[in-house]
């Protein structure tokens, strides 16, 4: 697939997007000021910087010329592509700089606190700008109102199975604070994942049902292939959600509730992963 950059750009964007966010959350709402805390924070921000390098690497790749990849800097004014570079590199720079702060022994509690809203605030402003890219007006599978919140949702899903795992490989967290922050971000993650699966049943469901002559050419008739990607990543969905229903029920087994845990995000990363490929595919029945 010609697309491979770009589908490993927006997800890996949309994941530390998320992940900064709900690693803000948890710092707010942490009790105390332990050393645990701010390593959970360094790890975070450490993964999400690694993340977004990735992910910035992967879109210069995607350019024709990727030597002439500062000119995509230039338009910023005007061109939501543009911005949505700038935000990218801004986001990671601010993610690193958590790391720095940490690993300098400069974060104090009121400058982590300020970097890391900074951070999430970035990380908001370029999802917003990845989805303005994605209004193309000649693209009708894009340019819906579904778009937004499709990309939103995966943000959501992506940075609480981002943070889950960060989480549970955290030994220095205690594991009453450990069981407490998973069952909070599996029940954000439960929440996520159900109104993204209400959210494609009912995508479907319109299109079968609308007029065809009130269809995009690209739009009329879902292919074979559509269907059996729809029916795949329902399938995984369900498989994640039922795998973090279980993990609420067994929380006081731990090695249980880590391999649930670990299957939810494996099949929850596979299920966004198939709805990218179908939405730059143009398939209408996924993304």
């Amino acid at each position: 697939m010609k697309e491979r950059s770009l589908i490993a750009f927006t997800l890996l964007c949309q994941l530390s997007v998320g992940a900064i966010v709900i690693l803000a959350v948890i710092h707010a709402v942490l009790p105390g000021a332990g050393s645990p805390r701010y390593e959970l924070l360094e790890l975070g921000s450490l993964v999400c910087t690694a993340g977004m390098g990735i992910a910035l690497l992967s879109s210069f790749l995607h350019l024709g010329t990727p030597t002439n990849a500062w000119r995509s800097l230039t338009n910023w004014r005007s061109s939501w592509l543009s911005r949505e570079v700038v935000l990218a590199l801004a986001f990671t720079g601010l993610c690193a700089l958590q790391v720095v702060l940490h690993r300098m022994g400069l974060g104090s509690n009121g400058t982590t606190m300020a970097a890391i809203w900074l951070a999430a605030a970035t990380g908001l402003a370029l999802i917003g700008a990845m989805i303005k890219v994605y209004r193309v007006r000649t693209v009708s599978q894009w340019n819906r109102r579904a778009t937004p919140l499709s990309f939103a949702l995966t943000t959501a899903i992506l940075g609480t199975f981002a943070v889950t795992a960060i989480v549970l490989i955290n030994a220095r967290l205690s594991p009453t604070i450990q069981r407490a922050l998973l069952n909070g971000i599996s029940l954000a993650a439960l929440l996520a994942l159900i109104g993204e699966m209400v959210f494609l049943i009912r995508q479907r469901r319109s299109r079968q049902v609308a007029p065809r002559e009130h269809l995009e050419i690209d739009d009329q008739t879902p292919t074979a292939l559509g269907t059996r990607l729809f029916g795949l990543r329902l399938s995984l969905l369900g498989i994640t959600i039922a795998a973090l229903v279980a993990a609420l029920l067994v929380n006081q087994h731990e090695p249980l509730t880590g391999l649930l845990l670990l299957t939810a995000v494996s099949t929850g990363i596979a299920a966004e992963l198939v709805g990218r490929i179908a939405f730059y595919e143009h398939i209408p029945t996924m993304d």
